[in-house]
């Protein structure tokens, strides 16, 4: 893995990008990496684990046999990132609906 965070992300959204609905010759060569790259939802950077698990969303959708085998790996690091985390700071009040400085609808 690169010590660089940019390096991780891109590689995840890479991935994202070579999965496609009809068979194409990428496929076995990415069916025995898969879990590698969308380990990657494990990063501890925050970017790199949404393009991770934007990956995984798309590998699910379009081919879900390269997912399958690995789901007893995947889905507790999937899991993990669906936990809201505690913000720094003060809630913040929009009309009648209270929220966070992140602002409605944000996650991780």
């Amino acid at each position: 893995a690169s010590p660089s965070a940019n390096v991780r992300c891109v590689v995840a959204l890479a991935v994202k990008h070579a999965v496609v609905e009809r068979p194409h010759a990428v496929d076995a060569p990415l069916s025995s990496a898969v879990l590698s790259f969308l380990s990657l939802a494990a990063d501890s950077d925050r970017s790199v684990r949404r393009a991770a698990v934007a990956s995984m969303a798309a590998a699910a959708h379009h081919k879900a046999t390269l997912v399958a085998p690995h789901l007893e790996v995947l889905l507790p690091m999937l899991y993990k990132n669906t936990v809201v985390q505690p913000v720094r700071g003060e809630p913040v009040v929009f009309g009648s609906a209270k929220g966070d400085e992140r602002g409605p609808g944000a996650c991780l």
